[in-house]
């Protein structure tokens, strides 16, 4: 679905294990497999293919009788440096590309509404070694329509550094996931994780090692007055 960077980013890029928590926080209640949904989508280039827009209308949930309601996505992203022409996007490019991204996009069906926000970059130093993350915040409300999604502004932060000649890359990553609703503030979390991906084989083969810790921030809801 195009809705975020990450959504659309290939997994054997990921800077950390594995894709973060916040960016799969709509993916079953809206009945999505993985992230991807059937239907159609138009994709184009402007300004010397530096400009790219992703825009779809797909299948949706399935409603009580049976029938789906239609889903609507879509992104648009500036690159700075070297344009990204590619059916996925890149996280880590391993020193091989300069990338400087800047995303935003948005999804709704029926009353349920998300959008979000992206910086990217990977940027080649040191004769093949290459400094790189990404920034990304997601806003997320289900309204009546996914009532198991509260209101909810979230954060994600990844920052890296790949050494070419040991094929080593350190990671470092932040999440925060923020609860509108007094009600909901108790599920608040941040979560805290750092590792290092050893690149076998280029892209192909990686061993990654990652920790992780969450902390939930356990707000008690404000009496109502």
């Amino acid at each position: 679905m195009p809705f975020s960077r990450q959504t659309l980013q290939s997994p054997g890029s990921y800077y950390t294990l594995d894709i973060s928590a916040i960016t799969t926080v709509a993916n079953a209640a809206t009945q999505s497999a993985g992230l991807r949904d059937a239907g159609f989508q138009a994709k184009g280039y402007f300004l010397k293919d530096k400009l790219q827009y992703r825009w779809g209308v797909f299948d949706g949930q399935r409603d009580a009788s049976g029938r789906k309601l239609t889903a609507h996505g879509g992104i648009s992203a500036i690159r700075f440096l070297q344009p990204e022409k590619v059916y996925v996007f890149t996280g880590t490019a391993l020193g091989k590309q300069k990338i400087l991204a800047v995303d935003a996009g948005f999804d709704r069906q029926g009353a349920y509404r998300a959008w979000s926000a992206n910086l990217a970059a990977a940027l080649p130093v040191r004769g093949g070694d290459e400094i790189g993350g990404q920034f990304q915040y997601m806003y997320y409300d289900g309204r009546q329509k996914f009532t198991a999604i509260p209101e909810q502004n979230d954060y994600l932060l990844e920052a890296a550094y790949y050494i070419h000649r040991a094929k080593v890359q350190p990671f470092a990553k932040y999440e925060s996931q923020n609860f509108v609703a007094d009600q909901s503030r108790a599920k608040d979390i941040d979560r805290y994780g750092a590792g290092a991906s050893y690149y076998v084989r280029g892209q192909n083969l990686k061993w990654t090692m990652q920790y992780l810790k969450a902390l939930p921030r356990n707000f008690a809801p404000q009496a109502q007055q």
